[in-house]
């Protein structure tokens, strides 16, 4: 019995991402934050900052996430940096053991934070970079100089011996860039992934469509030989636990299964890519969210025979249906995704090309 089904038969959050703040100071075109975060450059929470968990009821949350069998920790933001306590934080979860992941923009590492992650032994740090050049990378962060920053913070880690995964979401206006950003994590020693399915925004907006690469030159990226055989790098949005291991063909996806998110206010919802709120950690235990939540429950009971249309389709054996896609950008948790959809056709053809050749 491999760990997924295990926890899928025990109901154990093995995998749960904890975002920490909105706060970012990069505007990112592409940045999946809505109306929540302002949008003036400081990205501070609309709401104040005072409604974001406390260190003390962050630390109340761990204790119930390892006692409901939790292994792997993603702490994402916003940007984690600007949280002062977040060594505070990663310090507490490796004392209860968890596998801790940092998502970060890389341009607020310090030595302070630099050598605490070397000493907490983090799994890995995930740091964006859109392009090999200053100038793309720049246009899309929407801050001059931030490439030079994550840069430094990226060669900063692998200096004080951290994993690092440079993570390139991949659109049109660095879609040259791709190969570049491969030959330089190779270079730095660094891990890499890229992800082309852009996403709506988390209040549903989905003026960051338009970003998408076309089909063809999405069929070219999949049909490059670094993704050849290898598709974690490349096609898959990646929410911390996707490529834990085959799940049943049963159910619809991890979300709720086995992976769960959890908003900086305190918000648990069933992933990152799905907002349906399930509760409040302030309000609710972790525990009783996660096991009895209604809104949690009938995500849980949604099967594949329940997708509408999705069965009988003739890309079906390409698709990777993500239903939280289906819900921000379709409207329509149990029906097609049109993202899911665009990436199975050039998956198909990409295997017609392959078996031709």
């Amino acid at each position: 019995m491999n760990i997924v089904t295990y926890a899928l038969e025990k109901m154990i959050p093995i995998a749960v991402q904890l975002n920490l703040t909105r706060q970012c100071n990069l505007r990112c075109i592409h940045c999946c934050v809505g109306k929540r975060n302002n949008g003036n450059g400081n990205g501070k929470n609309p709401h104040g900052t005072d409604s974001e968990l406390t260190l003390p009821e962050i630390q109340k949350v761990l204790e119930q996430l390892a006692e409901a069998g939790c292994l792997l920790l993603t702490l994402s933001g916003g940007e984690v940096l600007f949280r002062k306590d977040l060594l505070d934080i990663i310090a507490y979860a490796r004392r209860l053991n968890f596998a801790v992941k940092v998502f970060t923009n890389g341009t607020l590492l310090g030595k302070k934070e630099v050598e605490a992650f070397g000493k907490l032994h983090l799994q890995e740090v995930h740091i964006s970079l859109y392009a090999a050049q200053a100038q793309v990378h720049d246009l899309i962060s929407g801050v001059s100089g931030s490439w030079q920053k994550s840069m430094e913070g990226i060669r900063q880690l692998r200096q004080a011996g951290v994993a690092v995964k440079i993570k390139c979401a991949i659109m049109r206006q660095n879609l040259a860039e791709y190969r570049k950003v491969y030959d330089l994590a190779l270079s730095l020693g660094a891990d890499y992934g890229f992800d082309p399915i852009i996403t709506a925004r988390d209040d549903g907006n989905c003026d960051t469509l338009k970003l998408r690469i076309d089909q063809e030159d999405l069929r070219k990226i999949l049909y490059d030989p670094i993704f050849q055989g290898n598709e974690k790098k490349s096609g898959e949005k990646e929410n911390f636990a996707c490529s834990l291991g085959a799940m049943s063909e049963e159910i619809t996806c991890s979300a709720g299964h086995y992976i769960c998110f959890i908003s900086p206010e305190g918000d648990v919802t069933p992933c990152v890519q799905l907002p349906i709120r399930c509760g409040n950690v302030r309000t609710y235990d972790f525990n009783w969210i996660w096991r009895h939540s209604p809104e949690m429950l009938k995500i849980r009971q949604l099967r594949m025979k329940d997708i509408r249309g999705c069965n009988e389709c003739r890309h079906l054996p390409w698709c990777a249906r993500c239903p939280g896609l289906a819900f921000l950008e379709d409207g329509d948790l149990l029906g097609p995704s049109s993202a899911a959809c665009w990436m199975a056709e050039a998956r198909e053809q990409d295997v017609h090309i392959n078996l031709a050749s």
